[in-house]
């Protein structure tokens, strides 16, 4: 099997510039422009690898306008391909990176204007072959702003030129010594290039064109317009924003803007000469800015209840300062309702979910402010749905935002974020570490979950049902659950153990097989008077007796230290009180001496604590 191959060498006899435009952006992305050689005979020549040509950039002008040819230079530069963001041909790699140009180079456009860019072929042996040029226009991707405008007769209107220069839009400031305005009625708009402003002087409607002194016109280039519509008002509205709704929220910061329409319901630009009034009652409504034409007000509320704002627009101001008033005033009313804003609690609501048993849980979220009317939703009901009465019920595992609105104004709302996550951690994070036989002490227990989408950890807010196990180590200990009390700090439930006996335990609290903490409990006899039995005695001006007390808390052998007592009288004029050596031997017992030195009424407290041994937040 045999591949045959014909290669045929033969001389340059003609060139073509192929080009996919010609008309460049300023400062845009290059364009590319390529060569082609042909034969006598016309056939194409399949590659001009390494062959080497001479580019040049010209006066582009058809009738040298401009006398200076390196003018030219200015509108257009060579680029090589190392320099920009595209691949390096194979036919030209060689001399690109030499400096040498081949059949493909690429072109930028540094500033408007026209420019001829030709190529020719330098060997003296193909002096007889014609260069091949293409004239190129360099246009700026331009925008005139406001595009299409509504106005009233006498009004003004500052135009901006926009340069889209590297997907960027860049304001040219005008005056410009390169830019300018031209209205095509005259009569009906007038164009001041020199601050930018275009004046309506009577109804109509006209266009207004931006030319570009760099650019000849024959050459039909298209440059942006703008259209304006000079009509007669028809009817004015009164707009709250942000949210459109003249419903507000207390405390708030809201805008009033009056808007102007014509008959067929095109919104108005609005200049600094348009006379508008707007009356407000300022005891429902605090202003802040008020714009020169008073179209625009910007304030917050201050009172709650109903208040009628009215609009009014009387004219407008001409350029020559000269007040131009309607036949007869425009007015707009609007009645706004103010209210306070909806607040949930709680913000937060994190609760345990227990795959195993999958239980499904209520839990009641309170609302406040508004007008007490609400409607409740949920982001995700397959995690957490919620009744009109605010009570979230739990599905399943994840994160939900709970929202609830106002029924009449469902801008004013506020939401609950809703997490429902796997217990990861437990801790008992405050308790009281002894008690007198036979009272409660209280276990406050914190349970912690990570969050699916960062792993943060944070404490459950309810975990009232879940079901926690108690060990301990003296069966004298019991768990009662007859009065529940309310958990304090991060605890998200409360468990209360009794002891019947005096003595100490260890407790272990549990949530399932592996989340556990421990905790050791003390009980005492309580803190009675002995002596007197009835705690009560009469003393003669200058007479003592002892007071004995028995019980109390006892120190712990870890921290005897620990064990504060403190007295304390109601009148110290009436009585002195001394303690006295107990030499009863018992540790339990505390004997003062009381002294009467006045007649009088007082009350003698005796306190017995322990101070923790571990201090837990």
């Amino acid at each position: 099997q045999f591949l045959r191959c014909d290669v045929i060498v033969d001389a340059i006899h003609s060139l073509n510039l192929v080009t996919t435009t010609r008309e460049l952006f300023i400062e845009e992305a290059p364009e590319a422009f390529e060569v082609r050689a042909y034969d006598e005979q016309g056939n194409e020549f399949t590659t001009l690898a390494g062959v080497e040509f001479e580019w040049t950039i010209g006066n582009g002008e058809r009738h040298s306008l401009q006398g200076d040819l390196d003018v030219s230079n200015s509108i257009l530069r060579f680029m090589t391909f190392q320099e920009s963001p595209y691949e390096t041909p194979s036919t030209v790699a060689m001399l690109d990176g030499t400096g040498r140009q081949g059949s493909i180079i690429l072109l930028e456009g540094v500033k408007t204007g026209t420019a001829r860019v030709s190529a020719r072929l330098p060997n003296p042996e193909y002096k007889h072959v014609a260069l091949v040029e293409v004239e190129l226009i360099v246009v700026a991707n331009l925008i005139i702003l406001p595009t299409d405008v509504t106005m009233m007769a006498h009004d003004s209107l500052k135009y901006k030129i926009m340069q889209v220069h590297q997907g960027r839009l860049e304001e040219i400031k005008l005056p410009s010594n390169q830019y300018y305005l031209v209205a095509e009625v005259p009569d009906t708009v007038e164009i001041d290039n020199e601050h930018g402003y275009a004046y309506a002087l009577q109804e109509g409607n006209s266009k207004v064109l931006l030319h570009d002194k760099n650019v000849n016109e024959e050459y039909g280039i298209v440059l942006p317009t703008a259209t304006v519509h000079v009509n007669a008002v028809e009817y004015i509205t009164i707009t709250v924003l942000p949210n459109r709704n003249r419903g507000l929220i207390l405390g708030r910061t809201h805008e009033i803007v009056v808007e102007l329409f014509d008959a067929k319901d095109h919104k108005f630009h609005i200049g600094e000469g348009v006379e508008v009034t707007v009356a407000i009652d300022h005891k429902f409504f605090e202003t802040k800015i008020v714009s020169q034409n008073g179209t625009y007000i910007l304030g917050i509320p201050i009172a709650c209840g109903t208040t009628t704002v009215e609009a009014k627009l009387h004219g407008v101001i001409n350029k020559h300062g000269k007040r131009v008033a309607l036949p007869t005033p425009l007015i707009a009313r609007a009645d706004l309702v103010i209210h306070t804003p909806i607040v949930v609690s709680p913000q937060i609501l994190a609760v345990p979910w227990e795959p195993q048993s999958k239980a499904r849980f209520d839990i009641a979220l309170k609302a406040t402010g508004g007008d007490g009317t609400y409607v409740w939703s949920s982001h995700q009901p397959s995690i957490a749905t919620v009744t009109q009465n605010g009570v979230v019920r739990i599905l399943n595992q994840g994160v939900t935002d709970v929202v609830v609105s106002m029924a009449r104004n469902h801008f004013n709302k506020d939401k609950a974020r809703v997490y429902v996550m796997q217990p990861s951690r437990l801790e008992v994070v405050q308790y009281n570490m002894d008690a007198a036989v036979g009272e409660p002490i209280h276990l406050h227990v914190a349970l912690y979950g990570k969050t699916q989408d960062d792993g943060r950890e944070m404490p459950f807010t309810d975990c009232r049902d879940t079901s926690f196990d108690i060990f301990f180590s003296d069966s004298s200990f019991l768990r009662n659950s007859s009065e529940p009390v309310l958990p304090v700090g991060i605890a998200c439930a409360t468990l209360t153990i009794i002891g019947t006996e005096v003595g100490s335990s260890q407790v272990t609290v549990a949530y399932g097989k592996y989340l556990t903490d421990n905790v050791t409990v003390w009980t005492y006899e309580p803190l009675v008077a002995v002596h007197p039995t009835t705690a009560e005695t009469l003393l003669a001006v200058g007479s003592s007796r002892k007071l004995i007390f028995k019980g109390g808390p006892q120190p712990f052998a870890q921290r005897p230290q620990g064990l504060e007592k403190e007295t304390s009288v109601s009148d110290r004029d009436v009585v002195r009180i001394a303690e006295v050596d107990n030499t009863s031997g018992f540790s339990d017992v505390n004997v003062f001496e009381v002294l009467c030195t006045a007649i009088g009424d007082v009350i003698f407290t005796f306190k017995v604590t322990n101070e923790p041994i571990l201090k837990n937040s």
